[in-house]
């Protein structure tokens, strides 16, 4: 819920072309260096590393954990180069001032700087409404498998999966397709200059 909280606290304060899901090429409107963009420059990878580590810590196995942590690292430390070379290039000196006093990852806890913008609950929910479904869905496919290894270990007749996590997937479920239809039908989240 951490690795979600910050990813929520970045997307409510984006300004509009920033901090997107950008697949087919680099964009950045404006340099981002307010809230929690003035800890660490990649806030929104260190909420995606601790959402997807929570899976890894409920299987129980440190071995596990330690082959996410290096696949992790590695792919997104080439995303970060790639975004860090197009940002230098677009905004030059400002980018380079920032990156001397901003660390990539694990964030600093001085120098903290308010966003200019309000929080935007719409813009928020525009943005991140995936990543809530994400990470419902993928603590609730854990734990399921770890019962039904267990179930299968123990010799044990089916035994149903937490009760809270079904009921957390099923209602992130509908959210997720309501905000999904929501988002792409109307315009009710666009908020402007986000």
């Amino acid at each position: 819920m951490l690795g979600q909280g910050i990813r929520i606290w970045v997307a409510g304060f984006a300004p509009k072309d920033t901090s997107g899901r950008n697949t087919k090429e680099q964009k950045a409107s404006v340099l981002n260096h307010t809230g929690l963009y003035s800890l660490c420059r990649n806030p929104l990878y260190l909420g995606n590393f601790l959402m997807m580590l929570a899976p890894c810590i409920l299987l129980g196995n440190w071995l596990f954990i330690l082959v996410f942590v290096l696949s992790f690292w590695l792919y997104y430390e080439r995303i970060i180069f790639a975004e860090e070379h197009f940002l230098r290039s677009k905004f030059g000196q400002e980018y380079i001032d920032w990156t001397l006093h901003t660390p990539p990852f694990f964030p600093k806890f001085t120098g903290y700087v308010p966003s200019k913008m309000d929080f935007s609950f719409r813009s928020m929910l525009r943005r991140e409404y995936h990543s809530f479904f994400g990470l419902t869905s993928s603590l609730f496919v854990f734990h399921y498998l770890i019962v039904v290894f267990v179930c299968w270990l123990n010799d044990w007749h089916l035994l149903l999966p937490n009760e809270i996590l079904s009921y957390l997937f099923g209602i992130s479920a509908v959210f997720y397709l309501l905000v999904r239809s929501l988002v792409k039908k109307t315009k009710l989240f666009e908020v402007a200059d986000r």
